[in-house]
């Protein structure tokens, strides 16, 4: 047997064991879906061809997998291990085709399953699950298709751009970045090919859009900055995206990924360029992006894997042995014990509680719920018994997917309401759509000794079936 055969099985054996690691986690550690999974969960629940804040596969995915596993967290994160199972290869596979070297890709597998980012993303049902393995099988698929790739690896390059953009819309860098790699490509069947399938992608999102007054995009102008029409320039949200970025790379490797892009734009190693140009300029964009409106550290992430690579490529011996050290310290952490101040997962835990309290409370036949967040609608909807219809209304916030699915609350006239809501007391608008109070109840939740969460619960009589709402204050 030889070496390059040797070190397949180590990433095959390495990699299953992760997948069962990754599984086993999900069924055992206590931790509940974290508001965006139960907000795309429910996107399963109302299949169409495109929502308000994302692209429709996510919702797609929850569908397939809840619809054999059931409305369980494992159904609901069915798909997240086992695409970082399936992008482990694809990494190792790119890393070794790029530069033939069976140990630097086998590294290369080890520091990206040793990324936070990676790994939240190996667990939680976000569309950011689905986007990064898409988006980076379609960086490797390009690259084999600039290397004369046949037809049949064509094909799947379009399907796989395709399933990125209906992941989440900044799969368009992809054509972008690889004009700047080689501007002569813009006359190449590589470029037009991905370009054809990123506009089959966009048409259900723009026909959605269209009919519902182009809300999904004006969501993404506000969310790139038309917030902050005040502002032209400030240093208050760079910190916060540069130490995203650490973290995500699990620090060591973000350092090597810079000083790889610094090498690969003074030599001439194509593949090392390719790595550089599918990466840098995304990471500047969004730098730059900060310096007017908070960047989540998410949003710039998904082609490092190509800048991974390129890091490891750099990373010498000792540095190498010490990424793996601290990635796996910072990993334990994450998954098992961080300071409760810090502790992340204080987002994901208690809303199963929340669930029960008002499952007691709830009665199908005569009653319905009402949240004035997103949030708290789509993790009532998961986690109270039966899985009910839970309306948001609009007492001061932007717009949430939940305006469009609501319309039918009309016929709730005469219902009870059963009301959550983070505020003390009780908002007038929600008070003077019902004939009464009959009982309030306060919800608190500690973690680890800390309050994580504390709600009131009302619980009211006779719908008049009109809420006084408000224009939604932003998109």
């Amino acid at each position: 047997m030889g070496k390059k055969e040797k070190v397949l099985i180590k990433v095959v054996l390495l990699n299953l064991i992760l997948l069962i690691f990754r599984y086993l986690y999900i069924i055992f550690y206590p931790i509940d879906l974290a508001p965006d999974e139960a907000l795309y969960w429910e996107y399963s629940r109302h299949l169409d061809i495109s929502y308000y804040s994302k692209p429709p596969l996510a919702g797609y995915l929850i569908a397939l997998s809840t619809g054999v596993f059931g409305d369980t967290e494992f159904g609901v994160r069915f798909f997240p291990p086992l695409l970082a199972f399936f992008l482990s290869f694809v990494v190792y596979k790119f890393s070794y085709e790029l530069f033939k070297d069976e140990e630097l890709a086998f590294k290369a597998f080890l520091i990206s399953n040793l990324s936070v980012g990676f790994n939240m993303n190996s667990i939680l049902m976000t569309i950011d699950a689905p986007f990064i393995f898409f988006y980076s099988l379609s960086l490797y698929l390009t690259w084999k298709a600039l290397k004369g790739g046949s037809n049949f690896n064509y094909f799947f390059l379009g399907l796989s751009i395709f399933l990125a953009l209906l992941s989440k819309y900044t799969a368009v860098f992809l054509p972008i970045t690889l004009l700047t790699f080689r501007p002569r490509l813009i006359s190449s069947k590589t470029f037009w090919w991905i370009n054809l399938f990123l506009v089959l992608a966009l048409t259900p999102v723009l026909v959605w859009n269209y009919e519902h007054d182009f809300v999904g995009f004006k969501h993404l102008l506000f969310l790139a900055g038309a917030r902050y029409k005040d502002i032209l320039f400030t240093f208050k949200f760079l910190p916060e995206f540069l130490g995203g970025q650490l973290l995500i790379l699990s620090v060591i490797p973000f350092f090597f990924m810079v000083y790889g892009w610094y090498k690969a734009l003074k030599n001439k190693d194509e593949g090392e360029r390719f790595l550089t140009f599918m990466s840098l300029p995304v990471f500047l964009f969004f730098l730059i992006l900060s310096f007017k409106t908070r960047v989540y550290a998410n949003w710039s992430a998904f082609p490092y894997m190509a800048g991974i690579i390129l890091g490891t490529k750099y990373m010498g011996s000792r540095f190498f042995k010490g990424s793996l050290i601290f990635g796996l310290i910072l990993n334990f952490l994450l998954y098992f014990y961080l300071p409760p101040q810090i502790d992340i997962k204080k987002r994901v835990v208690g809303w199963e509680e929340l669930g029960r309290v008002v499952s007691s409370l709830y009665k199908p036949k005569e009653d319905f719920i009402i949240a004035p967040s997103y949030q708290l609608s789509a993790e009532l909807a998961f986690y109270t018994k039966g899985h009910p219809k839970v309306y948001c209304i609009n007492l001061g916030r932007r717009m949430n997917d939940y305006d469009i699915w609501k319309k039918e609350m009309v016929l709730k006239r005469g219902s009870n309401g059963i009301f959550i809501t983070y505020a003390l007391g009780l908002d007038d608008r929600v008070r003077e759509a019902f004939d009464g109070v009959i009982l309030k109840r306060e919800f608190t939740y500690r973690y680890r000794g800390k309050v994580v969460r504390k709600l009131s619960i009302y619980k009211l009589r006779g719908f008049k079936g009109k809420f006084r709402e408000v224009k939604p204050e932003s998109f």
